[in-house]
Order: structure tokens, then sequence, then C-alpha cells
């Protein structure tokens, strides 16, 4: 009888837990449809939609696959009602997504004051920081906003608080020139001094970016106005680096030079050229300081070249110096054509070959850079203007005879333009050869990767701000 019943009861067991199993499944699905919509809903500032999910039981603490919560989206939105009401019912206001951007460091990068004012008075952490170590209050002065500044400061702010990189809040004001907000951070007892992790201090940032009125206000609390970063570059070469005339006649002004911590004159007029300014560096002279009247190398430089025309093709490489006192350049070139050309060769009065010419070229050129454009990130364009001595030789393939070899005046011309550390060149240049069946008028093309010759000019402060 046991038996009997067994099979009937197992089947039973086994529907209902099957059952049971799809309606958890359909539970779950709709429990992540009403989050996701929630996420939606607050993303969009839909309130009504809002408290119409929370009411049907959408968690107020569901996340993204970032992390975000929906009290985050609406705080970064600025969508004040849905983050009061989100808060009444119970969101997380220490969440934070992976990148650590929480809801209160939302609100203050898109600057709503009254939002991250009621999430302080919720309880956020005034002082709390992303995973680079970046706090609200130093996103504030990034930004320029003093009355964002000010509340934070109200609230505990801690104004010697620094990132990962060292920076401090006054280091974000100074670099990114917001002044108005440096006295600020001054009478809260932030340090007028603080170096980051590379040595640079916040006066050293504001010259370097060419903030004059920032640099005055630091100078005036007492800031240090000599001081080296690691890599011994000061304020002064900072702005002689960055093209920044008007920050460097006021450091001049102030008796840069007369302090015996200063650097040399001659080291600040020779980082003047090397950094390719050289209305700084007449400025410098005007001010006393001795120039540099011998050719000064700035850079080596390595590179692909090729010239051409509809008849004729010819590629290669070359190497050279980059003189930055007189704006010259000098170079060593070998082209080749990589295949061969046809060529009429004269045997006697009566009997002219047709051959197959194989050539090369090698030789020196001297150029003249005219700069229209100048940058103090090394991003400039110009003319260029010279000429070169070119020995030409060949041979003809299938025969043992051999053209005679050439020395040719190759006059140039050609735009330039470089982006750091590579220089891009498409000019014309006239070059002839005793070929009668290939023009002299070739295009003439170039790349080239330059090596600095005072890698020193380039340390400057660099501040990512998301």
């Amino acid at each position: 009888m046991e038996r009997r019943f067994a099979f009937p009861v197992l089947l039973v067991l086994t529907v209902v837990f099957r059952i049971s199993a799809q309606n958890a499944d359909s539970l779950r699905i709709l429990q992540d449809e009403l989050d996701f919509k929630l996420l939606l809903a607050a993303e969009a500032g839909d309130s009504a939609g809002v408290v119409h999910l929370t009411e049907r039981g959408a968690d107020v603490n569901a996340s993204s696959i970032d992390g975000v919560t929906p009290v985050m989206y609406a705080a970064s939105k600025g969508y004040l009602n849905i983050v009061i009401h989100l808060l009444d019912r119970g969101a997380d206001i220490s969440a934070q997504p992976w990148n650590g951007i929480g809801v209160l460091m939302g609100a203050v990068m898109n600057g709503y004051v009254f939002i991250a004012d009621t999430l302080i008075n919720r309880g956020a952490n005034v002082n709390d920081s992303d995973l680079l170590g970046r706090t609200p209050l130093m996103v504030a002065c990034a930004d320029g906003n003093w009355l964002m500044a000010d509340m934070l400061l109200y609230y505990g702010a801690d104004p010697s608080q620094r990132d990962e990189a060292g920076n401090s809040a006054l280091m974000y004001a100074s670099w990114f020139g917001h002044s108005e907000i440096i006295p600020l951070l001054l009478e809260h007892g932030a340090p007028i001094d603080p170096q980051d992790m590379d040595g640079f201090t916040p006066f050293m940032a504001a010259s370097q970016q060419g903030h004059q009125k920032a640099a005055e206000l630091l100078l005036e609390a007492g800031a240090e106005m000599y001081h080296q970063c690691n890599e011994g570059m000061d304020a002064l070469k900072l702005a002689i680096n960055g093209g920044h005339r008007e920050m460097t006649v006021y450091l001049l002004q102030q008796g840069y030079l007369n302090h015996p911590e200063a650097g040399s004159p001659r080291e600040y007029a020779r980082l003047a050229l090397i950094s390719g300014q050289p209305a700084i560096a007449r400025i410098l002279k005007e001010h006393g300081l001795p120039g540099i009247n011998r050719p000064l190398i700035g850079s080596f430089g390595a590179g692909l070249i090729t010239s051409f025309h509809s008849g004729d093709f010819l590629m290669g490489g070359s190497f050279g110096l980059q003189e930055v006192r007189y704006g010259t350049t000098f170079q060593i070139r070998y082209m080749t054509r990589p295949w061969v050309r046809t060529r009429h060769v004269p045997v006697n009065d009566t009997t002219t070959w047709v051959v197959w010419e194989k050539r090369s070229r090698t030789g020196l050129s001297l150029a003249k850079k005219f700069m229209i454009h100048r940058s103090y990130r090394g991003n400039h364009w110009g003319v260029l203007a010279g000429a070169g001595v070119e020995y030409t030789w060949g041979r003809y393939r299938g025969t043992g005879r051999k053209p005679a070899g050439e020395m040719n005046l190759v006059p140039a011309a050609a735009l330039f333009r470089s982006w750091r550390f590579i220089t891009f060149q498409m000019g014309y240049e006239y070059f002839r050869t005793d070929n009668e069946l290939i023009s002299p008028h070739y295009l003439h093309f170039a790349l080239n990767l330059d090596i600095k010759q005072n890698c020193k000019s380039h340390a400057r402060k660099k501040i990512t701000l998301f």
C-alpha cells in the first residue's frame, strides 16, 4: 500500500517545488526590473516615478554595474527633491561606486551647493575621498566654486588633506588659477607651501600655469619663492618653459635673480632657448641677463624621408641636429630608389641604349626655421628654407657600366609641424641629374623623432581632474 502512494506523492512534491522555484525566479525578475526602473527614474529626474517605484518595493540602494545608486544619480543631476525622498526611504549616504565618487562628491563636482549642504546635514562625510584621494574641497577649489568651498570649510573640510599625488586644496586652486579661493583657504589654516610627491608647491604651480594674481596672493601671504622641485625646476624656470611672459617679468621684478638660491642667469637664458621661447630670451636680456651668442644644440633627431614626383621615387633616412639660438637645422641624409627607372644612354653618334638605372643620394643640408605659431607644449609650426650639397651615384642593371657620380646643390623649402617629440615636414626640393627623362622638381616628406638635449626643460606639474 505504501509503495502504491510513494510515486504520486513524489510527483506532487516535484511539481510543487518547480512551481515554487518559478515563482521565486519571477519575483527576482520583477524586483530587478523595479530596481532598474528606479535607477532610470532617478537619473532622469522623474520624481513621480521614483515615488511610485519605491512604494512598489524598489530597492533604494540598488546599484548599476558600476556601483552607482539612485541617490548618486539624483545628487549629480541636481534633483534635490528626489535626493530627500530617497534619503527618507533609507538610501545609504556613504555608499561608493568603483571609482570612489560618492553621493557628496557627485553633487560637488556638478556645483549643487544646496544638495551638498543637505547631504552633509544628513551625515555625509565632508572629508570623504575618491580612489585618487581627492576630496570634495579639492574639487570645489579646482572648479573655482567659492560658495561651495566656503560651505565645505564651514562644515569642517580639512584644507590640509592631500590626494594620492600629494596635492592639497591650495594646490588645486593655484594650478587652476582661482585666486579668489586662495585667501579663503589661507583663512582656514591651509598650509601655504605644501609639496606634492614631485616637490612642487602651490606657488610653483601658479607660476607654471601663468596665473600671476594667484602667485601674487601666495607671495604676499609668505610663500617660499625659490623652492625647487625634485628635477631642479624653480618658479622662474617653470614660467619660462611655459612661455608666460607676464609671469616671467613679474618674478624678475620681485628680484628673483638677486637671491642666492636662484639659478645662474645663463641657465635661465639657456632654458628659454632650449624650450623654444625666443621672446622670453629677449625679456631676460632686457632685464640684464647675459645673452647666449654661440650656437646652442637643442635636440638630436632621426627620421624617415622621401622625395618623389610622377616619374621617380626615392626614400631613406636622416640624422640631424636642431640649433635653437639661431633656429637652424643640420642634417645628414641618405636616399635610394627602391626600384629601377628607364634611361637612355648614348653609346655613339648613332646608337643609344635603353637601360634600367638604380640611383642613390647622400649629403648634408642646412636650413633655417621661421616659426609662425608656438606653444609651451612643443606644438608649433612654421616654414623652413635652406639648401644642401648632395652626391648622387648609381648603376645600370644588367650591364657593367655605371653613370658618372654627380655633386649637386639642392635648394628646398617646406612647411613643418611639431608635436613635442615628433616633427613632420612637407615641401619642395630641386634636384637635377643627367637623366633627361626624370624631372628635377620633387615633393619632399619627412617624419622625424626629436630627442631633446635637456630633458629637465620638460619637467612640469600635471593635474588631471576627472
